[in-house]
């Protein structure tokens, strides 16, 4: 079993390493030929503020709701952290009685949640101003807020004991609503009766948030909301988005994605072929090796003519010299030469990226005789768009409603 170590200098340090650690969990999530730093740019692009971690649009509502809460009680770092951890705890059965527990972040953890919902979408909250601070982290926050609420209750007391409370309610005024969100008031009952289903108001507050923001405003996650909030319900694939009319921007964004995704495929098929014939699997290195041919077969059609890896590195400001950068441009090459390139040499090729990536001890070609399942690693990306359609939907029924 794999075990990782790390020196934890910090709780921004710890975050960041169970995040890429939840990413792991996920079934077809584990990047086996190291080409994550080129989705992710894209995914950053195409959907700014969100992560394939990301369940429900209406925790980008919650969590401010919650914290503004424990602003006001002048609590230290370590109070403010604990309440917190503990305040999206109890909500985990409150939302759960909703029916949707399949989307409720802790639902099977419960009050042993390592990953709450405050740092998976905090990336979110900062980008669609929703938190006004672009590049506060969380820890930073609660440790400023701490600050904020004291300076506050000072004053406050100051100005009862001077008795002049009416004329400065700005400094009480502070108080209550905080310098830290742009967020709309919480239902009276949110504590108790919590839904995901968001309220026409609430929908509209977040589509605009989205679309409005400088971070996101050209993104295609923002362009869908504002103008084909539809995509969401008929567009199951990102594949399936082509057909959705773009401007010319976002349409060149995401038309270099798809056809990344394309390529890259084939890589990640070659490898699965090369994986199974290892561990003498034959029945799924042949199911492997149908899907290469249909791969190659889509291949004659890809426009090569008007495709350039290097233009693409240089458009996403990935460094050419980067590993992964090298390894597509080589993948690049070998897909030019198809079908005349051995497949012998190309699954040499990859078996040779992952025994660079990983060392002869980690790489799994030819080392989990027991695998069961019938993929290893990723298939054709999809840059974050089944979560980015669980938000959009969420939004989209939301502006259908007249109550939630």
């Amino acid at each position: 079993m794999l075990q990782i170590g790390w020196i934890d200098y910090s709780k921004e340090h710890r975050d960041r390493v169970m995040s890429v650690l939840d990413v792991l969990r996920k079934p077809g999530a584990v990047d086996e030929l190291g080409i994550s730093v080129i989705r992710d740019a894209f995914s950053d692009r195409l959907f700014p503020g969100l992560s394939i971690l990301l369940t429900r649009a209406k925790y980008f509502l919650i969590v401010p709701w919650i914290m503004r809460d424990l602003e006001r009680d002048g609590l230290d770092h370590k109070q403010f952290s604990n309440r917190l951890h503990q305040r999206e705890t109890d909500l985990i059965p409150v939302l759960s009685a909703s029916g949707e527990q399949q989307d409720v972040i802790g639902s099977r953890a419960g009050v042993s949640l390592k990953r709450k919902p405050s740092e998976l979408y905090w990336n979110g909250l900062r980008t669609y101003g929703i938190f006004r601070d672009r590049h506060m982290s969380l820890g930073n926050y609660i440790a400023v807020a701490q600050r904020v609420s004291r300076f506050n209750q000072e004053r406050k007391s100051s100005i009862h004991r001077d008795g002049d409370v009416h004329d400065d309610g700005d400094a009480l005024g502070s108080e209550t609503i905080g310098p830290f969100w742009d967020v709309l008031e919480p239902p009276a009952d949110w504590k108790e009766c919590m839904r995901f289903n968001l309220s026409e108001e609430q929908a509209a507050f977040l589509r605009d948030k989205i679309i409005l923001s400088p971070y996101s405003k050209d993104s295609l996650l923002a362009y869908i909301l504002a103008q084909c909030p539809g995509a969401a319900s008929r567009c199951g694939s990102f594949r399936d988005l082509a057909a959705v009319d773009m401007p010319a921007r976002v349409r060149h964004d995401y038309e270099l994605a798809r056809d990344f995704a394309q390529l890259i495929y084939g890589a990640h098929i070659r490898y699965n072929v090369a994986f199974f014939r290892s561990i003498h699997q034959v029945e799924k290195a042949d199911a492997a090796q149908t899907a290469w041919k249909a791969w190659v077969s889509e291949m004659e059609r890809f426009d090569f003519e008007r495709w350039d890896i290097n233009a693409m590195l240089k458009d996403l400001r990935v460094d050419r010299g980067v590993h992964a950068a090298q390894f597509v441009r080589q993948w690049d090459r070998y897909a030019r030469r198809l079908p005349d390139v051995s497949e012998d040499e190309l699954d040499s090729f990859v078996t040779k990226r992952e025994m660079y990536l990983k060392g002869r001890e980690r790489a799994k070609i030819g080392n989990l005789p027991q695998f069961r399942g019938d993929w290893l690693g990723i298939r054709r990306l999809e840059y974050r768009w089944p979560n980015a359609r669980r938000i959009i939907q969420d939004i989209a029924d939301g502006l259908e409603a007249s109550d939630a």
